[in-house]
């Protein structure tokens, strides 16, 4: 056997001719997925596959960077933890046994985390979740670290949930579940391509663009709505009754999942 030498040149031209290819299909797959929803999953289906990223990893992609600009963002919250007070300035927080107080201030976010005492929680959820309560309420911090943690999981759990809830919803149309994931996957590349967008106008810190970033969340809707149409081809009516299922149940199930997480990020603070 021998070595075969590689000049660094040679190398180098080769990644060289590989860009260009990369960008095209990138430019190509952003430009359908603002412009012309479901488009993209009709292309894919159809086995026109490499003019385009793979809706998988557009998704992996396109989720990657938001949450890694939300953990940058996060860096300048503070949390501030006490006991319950029935005001909410956190200044004057009143020594109370009873319930569980936790206030997080960031630059744009006034989230308020209140739980009941843990004497009726121990009785309606059990010791476990008691304890957990009581971790809680010394270190509140420990809950937002874990929900910061796992919240891309969570929502790429919500995936399936989201193709499954699509696969109910056009069960005479007899189309196979991966089908609706690969929708699923455009779908929420979309999503967090606009909440990626608002992120970046508010990080400029013009009023204005920051004001006018809440205006993209109506792309939200109309980009899933005219995507349900083109994809299975049904009268806007019939979309639009499937369209608010969708939503009704897709929110549902996302508010399943958050309390879950509550309940889970809980016991793993009593373990």
């Amino acid at each position: 056997d021998r070595d075969i030498d590689i000049p660094v040149k040679e190398l180098a031209s080769e990644f060289m001719e590989v860009i260009p290819s990369f960008d095209k299909r990138l430019m190509r797959t952003i430009r359908f997925l603002l412009l012309k929803p479901g488009l993209l999953t009709l292309e894919y289906l159809s086995g026109k596959r490499k003019q385009y990223i793979s809706p998988f990893k557009l998704y992996f992609a396109i989720s990657f960077l938001f949450f890694f600009l939300i953990a940058l963002d996060d860096s300048d919250t503070k949390y501030v933890a006490g006991r319950n007070s029935n005001q909410g300035d956190t200044k004057d927080i009143t020594d109370s046994k009873d319930t569980i107080y936790a206030f997080v201030d960031g630059k744009q976010s006034n989230l308020r985390f209140t739980l009941v005492d843990s004497a009726k929680s121990e009785k309606v959820f059990g010791h476990e979740v008691a304890v957990g309560l009581k971790r809680l309420k010394e270190n509140p911090q420990l809950f937002f670290d874990k929900l910061k943690e796992y919240r891309p999981k969570i929502i790429f759990l919500l995936l399936p949930v989201f193709a499954l809830l699509l696969k109910l919803l056009y069960v005479r149309s007899k189309i196979l579940y991966i089908r609706h994931l690969v929708f699923a996957f455009y779908i929420h590349s979309f999503v967090f391509f606009i909440l990626l967008c608002m992120n970046l106008l508010d990080l400029t810190g013009i009023k204005f663009l920051s004001s006018a970033s809440t205006l993209l969340l109506l792309f939200l809707p109309a980009n899933l709505y005219f995507g349900l149409q083109r994809v299975y081809g049904q009268t806007w009516m019939k979309t639009f009754i499937k369209f608010s299922l969708l939503t009704a149940a897709y929110g549902a199930s996302f508010l399943f999942a958050f309390i879950l997480a509550i309940l889970f990020f809980v016991f793993v603070l009593y373990f």
